[in-house]
């Protein structure tokens, strides 16, 4: 299968920031998975800052005539495809094109429904925006889940003393901060990183070596809400080229529903990646977890600060209880939660 994929391959296209999410596990997914049946061409996102968006998009039409192309995979972020391009791509005879949502959650009413009628199917993570899909009359939907790749996020295979009692790789925004500084208080030595943190960003072979190497990893679900100066005024005002300006009555409604919708619990990619390193979790509670593990015997759960803090302590000094459900979620992971795994089910579907 020949495959046009486009995504960001630097974290939201700053080369500075390294590669992005989509660039580790989609991207390098689909390349891993059936080296000799699959041919992938990489269409980066980050070309859109250097050729400007008219650039982008001819470019992309021009590489998907001159191409025999069965699909088109899309991980969208914000407006670099013109809708003209993607309705255009929806219509040819001989291509099929998907587009994953990343943050329905959130962006269901201001982003998802609104690019949802160019493309041949669409892919949510989030089980209500799929029902809203369906309501709304959009009929190739799937509903998929976050993941991990296989190929590259792996166990340690060294048995070795684990380096870290408890650690959290995230920013520190909505309660992670006041969650890990109450914890810290009580003599816990708990290892962060990422931007906003003392030690700060952390590389991804870092991350791959704290996952595995800490008794307890933490997971938060609670998405990005930093209602600080910068936010309230982002709700009013937008920058263009050569000056600043304000927003629609209708507009700024919107973006105060946005802000809020961002603290809305969801299943993070977090999750598979630190069992698929076959570390052990502590996860913040949310809505459909129990669909994908067991959270007794495969996945521990925490509903406040103060049933995060038991665990901690509990699970800190029960090392079989912690192998266990080791053993018993990577099992669980490594056979259903690939993205190998979910982009089979995906096709199998839309081809």
């Amino acid at each position: 299968m020949n495959i046009f994929y486009s995504g960001y391959q630097y974290d939201y296209g700053d080369k500075k920031r390294g590669y992005s999410y989509e660039y580790y596990n989609f991207y390098k997914s689909l390349i891993f998975m059936d080296k000799k049946k699959h041919n992938v061409f990489n269409y980066r996102t980050d070309l859109f800052n250097k050729i400007g968006k008219e650039g982008f998009n001819n470019k992309a039409i021009n590489i998907i005539d001159k191409s025999n192309f069965d699909l088109a995979f899309f991980v969208l972020f914000k407006d670099e495809f013109k809708d003209e391009t993607l309705d255009y791509i929806k219509n040819k005879k001989d291509i099929v094109s998907v587009a994953w949502m990343s943050d329905d959650h959130w962006r269901f009413d201001s982003y998802g429904v609104k690019k949802a009628p160019f493309f041949n199917w669409i892919v949510t993570t989030d089980r209500n925006s799929y029902y809203r899909y369906k309501e709304l009359g959009f009929k190739n939907v799937i509903l998929s889940q976050w993941g991990f790749n296989h190929f590259i996020y792996k166990p340690n295979t060294k048995t070795s003393k684990l380096l870290y009692e408890v650690s959290f790789v995230g920013q520190p925004h909505s309660n992670r901060k006041f969650y890990i500084n109450k914890l810290k208080k009580l003599g816990l030595n708990i290892y962060c990183r990422g931007f906003g943190w003392k030690n700060g960003k952390i590389s991804f072979n870092e991350m791959i070596n704290v996952f595995r190497n800490s008794k307890i990893n933490i997971n938060f679900t609670s998405s990005s809400f930093g209602f600080n100066i910068k936010s309230f005024i982002k709700i009013f005002f937008f920058k263009t080229k050569y000056s600043i300006k304000i927003y629609s009555i209708s507009d700024i409604i919107q973006n105060i529903r946005i802000l809020f919708k961002k603290n809305t619990k969801q299943i993070k990619g977090r999750i598979f990646e630190i069992i698929g390193c076959k570390g052990f979790l502590i996860s913040e509670e949310v809505n459909d977890l129990n669909k994908f593990y067991n959270l007794k015997n495969e996945v521990v759960t925490f509903s406040d600060y103060l049933d995060l803090k038991s665990k901690i302590y509990f699970y800190l000094n029960n090392k079989e209880a912690r192998e266990r459900i080791i053993n018993n979620a990577y099992k669980k992971t490594i056979k259903y939660h690939t993205y190998e795994n979910r982009f089979r089910n995906i096709f199998k579907k839309v081809i």
